[in-house]
């Protein structure tokens, strides 16, 4: 079992069950969400990079680095590596990254 700081636990059940106002109640309203070389600021965007971004993710591990959490998610062969930066309670900032294939 995978165990995650509650908020993105929260994230994850949120991305899981495409709950867009659970989602974006975890991030901080000026967040930066870092993705694929494309930049997302505010819970506007993040909400509009979620619509473009709904696929069935499966946790495959998570670790604690320099203060951010690292967790990563398959997507059938394709791992992702989703990075979190957490301030006070809410995500701050996310990087997802493509990670090697499965």
């Amino acid at each position: 079992m995978i165990c995650l700081d509650p908020t993105i636990a929260s994230y994850w059940h949120a991305f899981s069950q495409q709950d867009t106002d659970a989602l974006l109640s975890c991030f901080d309203p000026e967040a930066v969400l870092l993705y694929q070389n494309q930049i997302w600021v505010g819970c506007a965007d993040i909400q509009r990079w979620q619509h473009q971004h709904q696929q069935q993710l499966q946790l495959v591990g998570a670790a604690e680095q320099a203060g951010q959490t690292l967790v990563q998610a398959r997507s059938g062969q394709q791992v992702w590596c989703y990075m979190f930066a957490l301030q006070d309670g809410k995500i701050s900032r996310l990087i997802v990254e493509p990670g090697a294939a499965a």
